[in-house]
């Protein structure tokens, strides 16, 4: 007979994989809720590029396509450049899986272009173009949530339940002939 894992262990598993999902997102969760109340200020798109950095995975090999969208602003008699567009993504090395992905991003800041940059108050070299919490943050707290909840449900899910046809034998009259 082949013994499973603990059905602890298996959620102790789960409860870990969450974890290193919601660690990073939280930041961006909350720091996309944030921008929403920022103040903006007037910004000129600077420079735009595309850089590719090699991408390894078991499907196999290729590139990421990264937008680098710089911008200045300026906040009373401070001058401010930045490349945050969105709290999106949180691996500082992570873009689009396409050429055509990163270029429509580029397309729609190009140089010279004027556009309101939001940036924290306390902290004005913090800014963002795109304010707010992106469906990529989103989407990875979902699956961290779903980890969770399966692994509340896991271990009670596996319990061992008592077998019917021994108790119903055990309930049965012993003839006394």
């Amino acid at each position: 007979m082949k013994k499973s894992a603990s059905p602890w262990i298996v959620s102790t598993f789960l409860f870990g994989l969450a974890a290193l999902i919601l660690y990073p997102s939280s930041w961006l969760l909350l720091e996309g809720y944030r921008s929403t109340s920022w103040p903006h200020t007037d910004g000129v798109i600077r420079s735009t590029k595309i850089i590719e950095r090699p991408r390894t995975s078991r499907f196999g090999d290729g590139l990421w396509h990264i937008p680098i969208i710089r911008y200045d602003y300026q906040i009373e008699a401070t001058h401010y450049t930045n490349s945050r567009v969105a709290f999106a993504s949180y691996r500082p090395n992570h873009g689009c899986g396409s050429q055509a992905e990163a270029q429509a991003i580029i397309d729609h800041y190009p140089p010279e272009k004027q556009v309101s940059v939001f940036y924290e108050p306390t902290s004005p070299s913090n800014s963002v173009l795109e304010p707010g919490i992106q469906d990529s943050v989103l989407h990875s707290d979902a699956v961290a949530g779903f980890l969770i909840v399966f692994g509340f449900l896991y271990p009670r899910l596996r319990r061992k339940r008592p077998n019917n046809s021994l108790q119903a034998t055990a309930a049965a009259p012993a003839s006394c002939d």
